[in-house]
């Protein structure tokens, strides 16, 4: 249950807040939680805010989201890094 709390308090805060996030990678933005080693990887695309994933700290982040970034050019008809 922490998990889920601390997770929907920065999901929630996206919604306000997106451009607070510093840019990691190709547009990809990066929330990290407050009590647990995971990230909320993100691009923002007006007026929608775009979850690409959350993953744990020792992930290599941009491999994975590299493959996800390819799903969302296939299934929105655009890339979120374009």
């Amino acid at each position: 249950m922490e998990f889920a709390a601390d997770f929907l308090a920065h999901y929630r805060r996206l919604a306000r807040d997106a451009q607070l996030y510093a840019v990691r990678f190709a547009d990809v933005r990066r929330a990290n939680l407050d009590r647990f080693p995971y990230g909320l990887f993100y691009v923002i695309r007006p007026p929608e805010i775009w979850l690409l994933a959350v993953l744990h700290a020792s992930r290599d982040t941009q491999t994975v989201l590299a493959g996800r970034r390819r799903h969302f050019r296939t299934a929105k008809g655009t890339s979120p890094t374009e």
